[in-house]
C-alpha cells in the first residue's frame, strides 16, 4: 500500500467518499473514484468500478462484486475475498488490489489488458514516462460517457473471448522457446523473473518430466505464474501461486489453458507477457 493509504482526510472529504460510494451500490453504477480516500462499509456490488489516478485510495468492509475492476495505481483494500471477474490495469501503473487470505492479506495481480476489457476510446498509448511511451493509458471522458448511457466496457460476450486463441498461442510457444535447450530450474525464489525452463513435476505420485514456462511478479508481494506442459503427453496445466505466505497456507490454484475463472486470467495474461518477454530475448540472441 501506498504510504498514505491509511490517512484519514479531513471529515468533509471523508463525508464526499462516503457519500459517492453510496451511490455504487446500484449492478448498472459506473463510478469514477478520484484522488481521495474512499471508505465504503456496506458492501459493494457494481458493473464497473475505475480507481484512478494514483493515490486514488478504496477501502470496502463488506461484501464485494464487481464485473469489471480498472485501475491505474490505486490502492483497493477489502476486508472480504471479493468477486471480480477481469481486472485490468495500465501497463505502468499497477494497482495494490490486497484481500485477505488465512489470516494474511495477498495481492490481485490483473486479469486482463485494457484493450481486452475497455471499449476504444478509453485506452491508448501512454507517454507519462519515457519507458511507457507505447504502453496502454487509462483515457477519455468517462463522466460524460456514462452520463451519455454510452459503454465503457465491452461487452461480456467478449471479454469472455478474450483468450480464445490462448491454447494455440501457448502451445506454439512452447515449440518456438524450446527450440533450442534450456537450462533447468531452479528459478530465483523471490524477485522478478521471466524464463523458460525443462523442470521435473510430480503428478499423481510420479516425478514427469516437464517444460515450462514462468512470470514471476515482484510487486507488492511475490506471485509465480507458470504454464507446465508434460513432456510425455504434450498436456498443459496452469499454476498460480503466492510465494511471500508460508507455504503451509500460501494461495494455490490450478487449472487448463481452457479454464477462464478470474485466477487462471491472472495467469494467462502473466503468461502472454513473458512469451513477449522471451520472443524478444530470442530475438536479441540471448534464449536463456
Amino acid at each position: 500500500m501506498s504510504e498514505d493509504a491509511d490517512a484519514p482526510g479531513n471529515p468533509g472529504e471523508t463525508y464526499q467518499a462516503q457519500s459517492r460510494a453510496a451511490r455504487m451500490t446500484s449492478r448498472a453504477a459506473q463510478e469514477h473514484l478520484s484522488k481521495e480516500q474512499h471508505y465504503l462499509g456496506g458492501g459493494l456490488d457494481c458493473e464497473l468500478l475505475a480507481v484512478y489516478p494514483y493515490f486514488c485510495n478504496l477501502h470496502v468492509f463488506g461484501p464485494a462484486r464487481i464485473r469489471g475492476l480498472v485501475s491505474g495505481g490505486g490502492n483497493i483494500l477489502f476486508a472480504q475475498p471479493p468477486e471480480i471477474a477481469c481486472h485490468a490495469t495500465s501497463g505502468y501503473h499497477r494497482s495494490r488490489v490486497i484481500f485477505p487470505h488465512e489470516a494474511r492479506y495477498i495481492f490481485m495481480p490483473p486479469t486482463h489488458r485494457l484493450s481486452q476489457v475497455l471499449e476504444a476510446p478509453f485506452f491508448g498509448p501512454g507517454n507519462y514516462f519515457p519507458y511507457a511511451n507505447h504502453a496502454p493509458a487509462i483515457q477519455g471522458d468517462w463522466r460524460a460517457a456514462a452520463a451519455r448511457g454510452e459503454p465503457i466496457l465491452k461487452p461480456a460476450a467478449d471479454i469472455a473471448r478474450a483468450y480464445a486463441d490462448f491454447p494455440a498461442q501457448l502451445r506454439a510457444a512452447f515449440d518456438y522457446l524450446f527450440a533450442k535447450p534450456h537450462p533447468a530450474g531452479p528459478r530465483p525464489r523471490y524477485g522478478d523473473y521471466t524464463g523458460c525452463e525443462i523442470t521435473e513435476e510430480l503428478i499423481d505420485g510420479q516425478q514427469v518430466r516437464c517444460r515450462q514456462i514462468v512470470r514471476q511478479l515482484n510487486h507488492t508481494e511475490e506471485v509465480l505464474l507458470r504454464a507446465v506442459q508434460r513432456l510425455d503427453s504434450g498436456d498443459i496445466s496452469l499454476h498460480l501461486e503466492h510465494l511471500t505466505s508460508p507455504k503451509r497456507s500460501r494461495y494455490l490454484r490450478t487449472g487448463t489453458v481452457d479454464d477462464d475463472s478470474p485466477d487462471m486470467c491472472i495467469v494467462k495474461h502473466g503468461i502472454l507477457d513473458a512469451i513477449a518477454r522471451l520472443e524478444k530475448r530470442y530475438s536479441a540472441g540471448n534464449p536463456t
